[in-house]
């Protein structure tokens, strides 16, 4: 009898402890008492280690350094020339509130002169990839949540070896959860080509840490500061419909030329230093566009520490006639419902 009554304090205990930490995000709290009574015990211990604020973690580089602060100031000084010339040149844009809602955001401006090209199918989206890396002269700059030693991370794996052994500079960045099945001989025959490789918040390290559910799903290839491509698709057979357990598999993604390649490529290497804390601002990383596309683009980086939520209310509400959303994940807090 004892042994139940001391249980039913300590699952006491830790939903007092919920509540009290969770009292200002309800939803927040709801969700983790639920996972506490389906899983007792258990559900506390998630809890404690994956569910602590990002705002409890100085983690992004770019807040500490100065010459971070610095480039990112002259980054934006660059960009916001072009917008105004671009924008003088057609001064009968339309959707003015838009614009000044994106003109309002702290983080990344507007940039203009760009080109995008919309893939909906992986083959074509991967096909793009490979050849641009193909006659990459530079550098090449990958970053998936998800790589495979499958069929087709093989086929990225031989071109990067080759280029690697042309004398291009390589930086691939994966996720320490996404990619966790991603086997050390496969690194291995990268890294002796001279190719960097770096791990986003490996599992032990975060599990310890209580960081394990801060992931980094941004699916990135950048070359020669000349294009680049983003969007939903990961390396790995299923998204090229390969997988029979999966069967067939979409996501969409793009490719892009213009100055908003600036602010991708700048997304890539701020991941770079929080992975491997080296500091990459030399200028031909970020050459000038030659592109002279008429879209005018905005790169807005998504994470627990960005103001992408603030962003898409922001849109919703100004919507006139119509709310177009495309996204696997949709879990809406209190605010957009």
């Amino acid at each position: 009898m004892l042994w139940i009554i001391l249980a039913l304090l300590l699952f006491i205990v830790q939903i007092a402890a919920i509540i009290i930490v969770e009292y200002r995000r309800s939803n927040k709290a709801i969700v983790w008492l639920i996972i506490l009574f389906l899983f007792p015990l258990l559900g506390f211990i998630l809890y404690y280690f994956v569910a602590k604020e990002y705002s409890c973690h100085r983690t992004l580089g770019e807040k500490k350094n100065r010459q971070w602060t610095q480039f990112k100031a002259d980054l934006i000084d660059r960009c916001k020339q072009r917008i105004t010339k671009a924008m003088n040149e057609e001064n009968n844009r339309r959707d003015h509130d838009e614009h000044a809602s994106l003109i309002k955001m702290p983080t990344i401006p507007i940039t203009a002169y760009n080109e995008t090209t919309i893939y909906s199918e992986g083959k074509q989206a991967f096909e793009a990839m490979l050849e641009a890396i193909a006659a990459a002269m530079h550098h090449i700059h990958i970053e998936f949540y998800i790589i495979r030693d499958d069929h087709l991370g093989s086929q990225f794996e031989r071109l990067l070896i080759r280029k690697a052994q042309e004398g291009i500079k390589v930086r691939l960045l994966y996720d320490g959860i996404g990619s966790r099945r991603l086997g050390k001989a496969y690194l291995k025959r990268l890294r002796d080509t001279g190719i960097e490789t770096g791990c986003f918040f490996p599992p032990f390290i975060t599990f310890f840490d209580k960081r394990l559910n801060y992931r980094n799903h941004r699916k990135i290839i950048v070359v020669d500061g000349k294009i680049g491509f983003f969007g939903g698709l990961n390396i790995g057979d299923e998204y090229v419909g390969k997988n029979p357990k999966i069967g067939y598999w979409r996501d969409t993604h793009f490719s892009i030329t213009g100055d908003a390649l600036l602010w991708i490529q700048y997304t890539f290497l701020t991941d770079w230093y929080l992975a491997k804390e080296q500091i990459i601002t030399d200028s031909f990383y970020y050459p000038i566009q030659k592109s002279q596309g008429k879209e005018l683009v905005q790169i807005v980086k998504s994470g627990p520490d960005e103001p992408i939520l603030e962003f898409i209310f922001s849109f919703i509400i100004s919507a006139k006639k119509r709310i177009y959303i495309e996204t696997p994940y949709f879990i809406p807090d209190p605010s957009i419902c």
